[in-house]
């Protein structure tokens, strides 16, 4: 017995935790550490001991400091306190199970029912944390039952049971809590926004019909309902546009953007309806912003503009109407615009910065008394606003004359500060010289000579020749791929011509002009030079009759501008995601894929989630999958999990480099099979961190429990059998045999049928079977694996080798070449290199063995020559033998 505190602690350790008797000690000895700690180790011995021992903080720290490793009767210690009752303990039943689960010390399968049954906790906190861990992915691979999750939904527990129902597929669970009124209405909010990861097309009209009995609480999530619809290609039709529009506009919190989204598809109904009000409803405010974000969708045809303009001259109130015009950039609209003047100045010069032009100049020049050389009177509804009149005409204009008027005008101690900025800009007229004078058969030469010095006048010359530059790039790409080798990278405009013009745009941002009107968003001098590149090139790229080439030629140019606007570049080019170029597409797909907010995927998911079907190139459909996943596509992963059984190597590890970061329960069996099936090195590693993304810390624990279904084939029904079998085909072969290896040494060899007749890459565990069993019939090979159209590849290759005409054998490498290899080679031909010279060693001449030597002790082809030890002994003993020779 010992005497001191210190003394029985370390009897706890000498013992293995193993002390009878224990409560018998002297109090002195027994003092809180020590008691905790022994009835650590009687609990850990004897889990029934939970049931002796009183409930306190005693017991309380004695569990809390148990850990699943230590536990030799780790299940039946969760077991016991997860059905204990106390608050405490269960919570540490759900510590030690997910701490089990995560250490591979507990299969999935009983920490699932551990906490399954914790959910009937009385402690709110208990059954929060139950939820958390069931909603992880690998307890959804499995559906939890509905009825499970139906009495959770109070308030403390609303939010973990509603996220558990999404996660596990339970829609109708989710539509009732919805249109459940006796519920909180933030869980009814909740519950509606997470149905539309669940819900289908023929479920809008009730979605749209419970969010219409209260707009201002349901019409948000009614909207974020039905955006996660569209992603996924359930679109609204027609007769849902009044529903919509009616939440939109009794909402006002509701993004205009996400509106325009979800009603792209029925964009022309949409626009009948917003413009179908009387110009004096109080209602055109939010209208106006959800016509700026329908144009913002890029739809082509679409007179949003004309119909803002046409109701312009009738409203009571223009400012909205300005605004609205100002943020389409619409220089259509100009008349409009000026036919508004007298009502509300201020708003129209603001309006006429973006959408002012030639008709702008003489306006303003007459309205400032400014449109002869005589000095005239200033109108009346410009004399309030008259400076910002004068610094407005300074900018659009550019006849010298009318600018020596303005001058003249103005205060020189006052003078406007984009006014100041711009004096002194080139000659107009000189630059017209200029642009006569250039050689047009060198493009590039040209365009840098003109931006070097030009203005906004000569635009136009520039988009022309940056159009030559970009067609003679496509013209001579196309004549390399028909009349030579295709060149290993696509043409790129040359980054000359690209600084040239990203120059004029900074020259022109730090004199404060505003045209072209790109200028206006461009925050600094840097974004404006990419703004003005970005412009001529959206702007050719509008252009009708341009060939597949350029526009590629022209998206690799926007691709190549690190700051460009995303949602503009959007707007315009998303109609090329269908181009029959898969050049063209490859682009575009690129381009949306760098909206870092995600935006751009979202908006166009099912267009990009069809580009993933069999019948795409493979680099589209790379391209593509790289944009899904760099959006965090969860919604997609289905579709990019299909896409591991592409036939081209290179999109399956595409589709799994996605799923790393859009993967989701859906996608682990077809990750298990992709891990069981294919033996590439470099598609199984990103396999298994794409399963370890999704399955987090669970990953070994559901790798073994995707082996444990054999129980199911062994003792299962009849009519499951097949099903398992086929189940345990997908299992990863190392991982199944090192499951099944212990059962079959002990003597269970009827589980050898799993692993029979099947093509398996050798590892240590399956070697090991092969050799104790020769029956077994495994099929062990060294890889790679044939797949089932091996013999058609065979007959391919030597059809091919048939057909190639007969060529004079390649002339071996020098001793000098291959000492070159050695020493600057990669490691392959370092390799091959080192291969030759083993054959070939004797007749290496002294004076370059210590040399080779030499290079052979090198960091860079050490470990490459530890492969070729004989041809180290070779060149050692040359060395031994020539020394003692010389003496």
């Amino acid at each position: 017995m010992p005497l001191r505190p210190e003394e029985a602690l370390a009897w706890v350790d000498a013992a293995g935790g193993t002390v009878p008797q224990w409560r018998a000690w002297p109090a002195k000895v027994l003092v809180a550490p020590v008691r905790v700690a022994l009835l650590r180790a009687e609990i850990a011995r004897d889990v029934g001991a939970l049931r002796r021992e009183d409930r306190g903080e005693l017991l309380y720290q004695a569990v809390r400091g148990t850990e699943i490793g230590s536990a030799p009767h780790a299940a039946a210690l969760v077991e016991e306190l997860s059905g204990s009752g106390d608050a405490v303990l269960e919570g540490e039943a759900l510590r030690l199970a997910r701490d089990g689960l995560h250490a591979g010390v507990l299969e999935p399968a009983f920490v699932r029912a551990v906490l399954t049954g914790l959910l009937d906790s009385r402690t709110d906190d208990v059954v929060i944390g139950a939820l958390g861990e069931l909603t992880e992915p690998w307890a959804a691979l499995d559906p939890l039952p509905a009825e499970r999750l139906t009495g959770l939904l109070a308030p403390a527990t609303a939010d973990a049971a509603l996220a558990a129902a999404a996660r596990h597929g339970h829609g109708e669970l989710l539509r009732r809590a919805a249109e459940d009124r006796e519920l909180q209405p933030r869980v009814r909010r909740r519950a509606l926004g997470l149905l539309g990861e669940t819900a289908r097309r023929d479920d809008v009209p009730a979605v749209l019909a419970l969010a219409a009995e209260d707009p201002l609480l349901l019409g948000g999530p009614a909207v974020d309902c039905l955006r996660a619809m569209h992603r996924r290609g359930h679109f609204i039709t027609d007769s849902d546009i009044p529903a919509v529009l009616g939440l939109a506009l009794a909402d006002h919190a509701i993004p205009a953007p996400t509106v325009a989204t979800i009603l792209f598809t029925s964009r022309h109904e949409l626009l009948r309806l917003l413009v179908d009000a009387a110009p004096d409803d109080p209602g055109w405010p939010r209208r106006l912003d959800l016509l700026v974000a329908l144009d913002g969708q890029g739809a082509a045809g679409l007179a949003v503009a004309a119909e803002i303009a046409r109701v312009l001259p009738l409203a009571p109130a223009p400012g909205p109407f300005l605004r609205a015009l100002r943020a389409l950039r619409a220089a259509e609209a100009e008349d409009a615009v000026l036919a508004a003047l007298a009502k509300a100045p201020a708003v129209v010069l603001d309006a006429l910065e973006a959408v002012g032009g030639d008709r702008t100049v003489r306006a303003l020049a007459m309205g400032l008394g400014l449109g002869t050389p005589e000095p005239g009177e200033i109108a009346p509804e410009l004399r309030a606003v008259r400076h910002r009149a004068l610094e407005l005409l300074w900018l659009l204009t550019t006849d010298p004359q009318l600018r020596q008027r303005i001058l003249a005008r103005l205060d020189p101690t006052e003078l406007p500060a984009r006014v100041a900025a711009d004096l002194g800009s080139p000659n107009e007229r000189e630059l017209t010289v200029l642009a006569s004078h250039l050689d047009p058969d060198k493009p590039v030469t040209a365009l840098c000579r003109l931006a070097a010095h030009g203005g906004p006048g000569t635009l136009p010359v520039l988009a022309d020749l940056l159009l030559r530059v970009v067609g003679d790039l496509a013209a001579a790409w196309e004549t390399a791929g028909t009349a030579g080798p295709v060149p290993d990278r696509e043409p790129a405009v040359a980054q000359e011509a690209v600084d040239a013009l990203c120059g004029l745009g900074r020259r022109l941002h730090a004199r404060g002009r505003i045209r072209p009107v790109c200028l206006l968003d461009a925050g600094d001098a840097e974004a404006a030079g990419h703004a003005l590149v970005a412009d001529l090139a959206l702007g050719l790229l509008d252009r009708p009759g341009l060939a597949a080439g350029e526009q590629a030629v022209l998206l690799r140019l926007l691709l190549d501008l690190p700051h460009t606007s995303h949602g503009r570049v959007r707007s315009r080019v998303h109609r090329l995601l269908r181009h029959p170029d898969r050049h063209v597409r490859k682009h575009v797909v690129a381009l949306l894929a760098r909206d870092t907010t995600g935006d751009g995927v979202q908006a166009l998911s099912a267009g990009l989630i069809a580009l993933t079907g069999p019948t795409g190139d493979p680099q589209t459909v790379r391209q593509t999958l790289t944009a899904l996943g760099q959006a965090g596509a969860r919604w997609a992963s289905g579709a990019i999990a299909d896409c591991l059984d592409h036939p081209n190597m290179n999109v399956r590890k595409t589709a799994a480099r996605a799923l790393c970061t859009a993967g989701t329960p859906q996608a682990v069996p077809p990750l298990l099979h992709c891990l069981g099936r294919d033996d590439n090195p470099g598609l199984r590693t990103l396999v298994v961190k794409a399963l370890r993304a999704v399955l987090g810390e669970a990953y070994a624990a559901t790798m073994t429990a995707a082996a444990a279904r054999v129980h199911v084939w062994e003792q299962g029904p009849a009519a499951a059998r097949p099903d398992a079998a086929q189940a345990l085909r997908h299992v990863p072969a190392d991982v199944l045999a090192a499951h099944l290896e212990p059962r079959i040494a002990a003597g269970a060899t009827g589980l050898l049928d799993l692993l029979a007749d099947r093509p398996l890459l050798r590892t240590p565990a399956l070697a090991r079977l092969s050799e104790r069993r020769p029956d077994a019939r495994l099929i062990l090979v060294d890889g790679p694996l044939r797949g089932r159209d091996a013999a058609e590849e065979d007959a391919a290759a030597l059809r091919a080798l048939r057909d190639r005409a007969t060529v004079a054998p390649p002339r071996p490498p020098s001793r000098q070449e291959l000492m070159l290899l050695v020493r600057s080679g990669d490691p392959k031909r370092i390799r091959r290199a080192l291969a030759h010279l083993t054959e070939h060693a004797m007749g290496i001449p002294q004076s370059e063995l210590a040399d080779l030597l030499w290079v052979l002790t090198s960091s860079q082809v050490r470990d490459i020559v530890c492969c070729f030890f004989d041809l180290g002994t070779c060149l050692c003993m040359r060395l031994i033998l020539n020394s003692l020779t010389s003496r």
